[in-house]
């Protein structure tokens, strides 16, 4: 059965189905706005499609879908100041192109249920889509050039705060394409320490020429995947550039099998933002290389040993790079806190499902262990003839030992023999290593007294001390080299053999 509903500007096909309709519309004539879309809206009953015919809408007013439809287009283009807010369950927007809203192209209010967006361009609005509910669907749109409005707050793709109000659980964000939002493409909890987002999937999706792809705070429960992020410049407002932010009070999140490459900063991102540390993160299994600051930096925000970024390929077989850990890697600088995440083991080629073997060169000519900002410092020397572990910050230093000789390179070759008291000056590193030519049994009793100059390890002044104490160098258990042997006893003298006495 078809009628005419008179109630329309345009006119517009009402089909009986079993269970559902359909409404047909079709632009308003000439340039003005038109209601076309509210007025279907408000004739359509709970399981209606609203069919938007070909052709540019110029919606002035609000558009709010306040009942569980389908509004699918075909090439339909909606310009729309005000956006369209989704107030009830069960809705659907398919293939539309959503523009120039002056706040968000789509707002999903908070405690809607089962709202599914697909095959649409949300495009040129001030954010794209602001996000609340559960059990939301995302996918397959083209976001992007979302940088409309008020340069305060605009370029987000995907955004949600204490606007959207709420916790969200289980969203699903796959195959879509973020393109050029200068600010974030998916961002979660941005502003507020108080929301959660329990149950997110974010998977198969594209990121290019944005700020920053992906941001979480108070996620828990998440699954980044197989997404392709490259290309990222300088956000606005002076913000990093970060491929994927993990910024405080996030729980179980996994980031696996995705190719993040060439950004203005930073690969991935950990810090805390004042919503609580971020507990159980897995980086693993990724390609993260090109960026000019860092594939991975640290600053703070994890329990210890809750951050496992291993299996990672870094761009070289030798790893990533690091003054303490690696300082032979040759890939993107891992920096920061390292000490709250295990690196090691990496993958050594592009393959993501290649060996993931990698590990630093083991240290066997020269270690230490000191305390930042401590008191004193330790250094052993522990191998022979083995190119040295280097620590830039050291030196100068003097050396005193009592048993064994070794050369040491600092400024030009220096022997000494054992016994000798040997001050050696200048700073070890790359190019000048530290090598000795007898074994660590023989050097029990080596002491070293460090001066770093007013320095501490990592290089920033110390005012509080310029001379470290000396202390005697003992085994300690997270130095990276077996526990030394005990010196091998020298055998008895034997007793002098008496001389006969002529009788």
């Amino acid at each position: 059965m078809r009628k005419k509903l008179p109630i329309l500007v345009s006119s517009f096909l009402l089909s009986s189905a079993a269970f559902a309709a359909t409404i047909n519309i079709e632009p308003c004539s000439g340039s003005g706005s038109c209601s076309t879309l509210n007025d279907a809206i408000a004739a359509a009953a709970p399981g209606d499609t609203i069919h938007m015919e070909a052709g540019h809408y110029i919606i002035n007013e609000q558009i709010d879908v306040n009942k569980s439809i389908t509004i699918r287009g075909t090439a339909a283009i909606i310009s729309t100041m005000t956006g369209i807010r989704i107030s009830a369950d069960n809705v659907a927007l398919e293939n539309l192109t959503i523009r120039d809203a002056a706040s968000y192209g789509v707002w999903i209010l908070p405690d809607v249920q089962n709202t599914t967006i697909r095959n649409n361009t949300i495009t040129n609005n001030t954010t794209g889509i602001n996000l609340g509910g559960v059990n939301t669907s995302i996918v397959n749109n083209n976001i992007s050039n979302n940088n409309h409005g008020d340069p305060s707050y605009y370029g987000y793709g995907i955004y949600t705060d204490d606007s959207a109000g709420g916790k969200m659980r289980d969203v699903r964000i796959i195959g879509n394409s973020f393109t050029n939002n200068n600010s974030t493409d998916i961002a979660f909890n941005i502003t507020s320490s108080a929301m959660a987002t329990e149950g997110l999937y974010i998977s198969d999706n594209t990121f290019r020429q944005g700020g920053r792809a992906i941001y979480l705070i108070n996620t828990h429960n998440a699954l980044i995947t197989n997404n392709d992020i490259q290309n990222l410049g300088a956000p606005l407002g002076g913000k990093e550039s970060t491929a994927i932010g993990i910024w405080g009070g996030n729980v179980g999140v996994i980031v696996t099998g995705n190719h993040l490459e060439r950004g203005d900063k930073y690969g991935v991102y950990v810090q805390n933002m004042g919503a609580g540390e971020n507990l159980q993160i897995y980086i693993n299994v990724n390609h993260i290389t090109g960026f000019n600051t860092a594939g991975l930096y640290i600053e703070g925000g994890v329990t210890p040993a809750s951050l496992d970024a291993t299996c990672n390929w870094w761009g070289a077989a030798t790893g990533p790079r690091n003054a303490v850990f690696n300082n032979r890697g040759r890939g993107d600088v891992v920096s920061g806190e390292v000490t709250q995440a295990q690196v090691d083991p990496w993958l050594t080629s592009s393959n993501l499902a290649g060996e993931c073997s990698g590990a630093p060169t083991p240290v066997k000519g020269f270690a230490g262990f000191w305390e930042h900002r401590a008191s004193k410092s330790c250094i052993m020397i522990n191998s022979d003839e083995t190119e040295a572990m280097s620590y830039r910050k050291f030196g100068p230093f003097n050396v005193q030992k009592r048993e064994g000789s070794f050369t040491a390179y600092e400024n030009g070759p220096k022997s000494r023999r054992a016994g000798d008291d040997v001050r050696a000056y200048g700073f070890i590193n790359y190019h000048n290593p530290l090598k000795v030519d007898q074994e660590l049994e023989l050097l029990t009793s080596v002491r070293m007294r460090v001066n770093n100059l007013g320095r501490t390890s990592d290089g920033r002044p110390d005012r509080s001390l310029i001379y470290h104490k000396v202390e005697r160098c003992q085994w300690h258990p997270k130095w990276p080299f077996p526990k030394p042997r005990p010196p091998k006893p020298h055998p008895p003298t034997p007793a002098p053999t008496p001389t006969p006495q002529p009788t």
